[in-house]
């Protein structure tokens, strides 16, 4: 896959729509690529996170360890970012991730991105905006699945 392609998947993603197609190059290029067999891990649950992934090509099983249990939460494929909010700051790794399929993956280290942030500051303010809406929207999401609270 080219670094063309790359930046055009990186493109579809939202968190990344504000960025110029120069900045994205920045970003493919800061970038590492990884290559998973399948059953190789790529993080464990509760792992610090410093850096997202974008899935160029395979799947990725997203595992949570419920009562000593592996439950399979998500399976992402092509055109996914996995751990975004490592990007804006430290985090703990909610699920562990799993090649399903031998996996190609761009990883983007929360220092790299950061850098890109102070170098580009309108791209910080988009990023507000983005971060804000996706914040309303869970909120308004787990509204909708809460049951009422009973009033006495």
């Amino acid at each position: 896959m080219s670094a063309e392609d790359e930046v055009t998947i990186l493109r579809r993603l939202a968190i990344f729509q504000l960025l110029t197609g120069e900045q994205l190059r920045l970003l493919v290029f800061g970038a590492d690529k990884l290559i998973l067999e399948r059953g190789q891990h790529l993080f464990h649950q509760d792992e610090t996170a410093k850096s997202a992934f974008v899935v160029l090509s395979g799947r990725i099983d997203l595992i949570r360890t419920i009562d000593g249990k592996n439950v399979v939460v998500e399976s992402v494929d092509s055109g996914c970012l996995i751990g975004e909010l490592a990007l804006i700051c430290e985090t703990k790794r909610a699920v562990s991730a799993i090649a399903a399929d031998e996996t190609v993956l761009l990883q983007i280290k929360r220092l790299k991105f950061q850098r890109l942030l102070r170098e580009f500051p309108q791209i910080a303010y988009g990023l507000h905006a983005y971060l804000r809406n996706n914040m309303h929207r869970f909120i308004n999401n787990l509204h909708r699945q809460l049951p009422p609270l009973d009033e006495e």
